[in-house]
């Protein structure tokens, strides 16, 4: 793989990210302000899931879709590369899960001070 397209692959991960976190840095916020009587991981749930939860189900259509598609539609190999991409679209989307978690729990911790 050349280094063009390995900054393609970092800088669409970067905007996956940010995607993923800019709402959760939001949520996190509003439900400190508005439900400050919550727990602390109630509130990194609420505001850190709805994104990527959105992206899994956005995958997990592209994948059945692909996986219960009759060999005349797919051609090739064009529903295994779905499927491949859906995968892949499904860690993405856990990745982000994991890094909104991470910048909602540092937003709760910063705004509880």
């Amino acid at each position: 793989m050349d280094d063009r397209m390995r900054a393609v692959d970092i800088r669409d991960l970067v905007i996956l990210l940010s995607i993923a976190t800019l709402p959760a840095i939001v949520a996190a916020l509003l439900l400190t302000k508005l439900r400050a009587h919550w727990s602390a991981i109630k509130i990194i749930a609420w505001s850190a899931t709805p994104v990527p939860a959105v992206l899994v189900m956005l995958c997990a259509i592209v994948f059945i879709n692909a996986a219960s598609s009759s060999r005349e539609r797919c051609g090739v190999d064009a529903c295994g590369m779905a499927m491949y991409a859906a995968f892949l679209g499904i860690v993405a989307a856990l990745l982000a899960l994991a890094v909104a978690s991470g910048v909602a729990w540092l937003t709760v911790v910063m705004r509880r001070r």
